[in-house]
């Protein structure tokens, strides 16, 4: 099993390479459903724990603060790719037990991710793109 530090760096490095296939053409900014979904299924066919997809928002449309924002949970344990996307967010990737920044957001809801979940070709085709990066990493090692 690759380590979750380097596993979730060398997503996020694919992800900034091919941030053009993300409806806006951008990384992080609003992609964090897309990333939370593709850091799932990465996840799980990985060997790691199913974590939980958490969507919650904050600040109001009257004021035009209002936001949403998706990151992954397990047992307290939060990772999120994107969360640098926001002035208060941190500036790397988040994986850590609890955060402060997370729970600022409030109409929390949750749900588990599958395979299924990549069901737009922009999606899959990164995480083809994901899988091919780290699958030398699975193979044993015959020297």
């Amino acid at each position: 099993m690759i380590e979750l530090n380097r596993l979730l760096t060398l997503i996020d490095e694919e992800l900034r390479a091919n941030k053009d296939l993300f409806p806006a053409g951008e990384y992080p900014s609003g992609t964090c459903g897309d990333t939370s979904t593709i850091v799932a299924v990465c996840l799980a066919e990985n060997g790691y724990p199913e974590f939980t997809y958490i969507s919650g928002e904050r600040g109001s449309l009257e004021d035009g603060n209002w936001t949403s924002h998706t990151w992954l949970e397990t047992e307290n344990f939060v990772i999120d790719l994107t969360a640098r996307q926001f002035d208060d967010g941190p500036t790397e990737l988040m994986i850590q037990k609890g955060s402060a920044f997370h729970t600022s957001f409030s109409n929390l809801s949750s749900r588990q991710i599958t395979r299924d979940d990549l069901a737009s070709s922009n999606l899959m085709l990164l995480y083809d793109r994901i899988s091919q990066t780290i699958a030398p990493l699975l193979a044993p090692n015959i020297s």
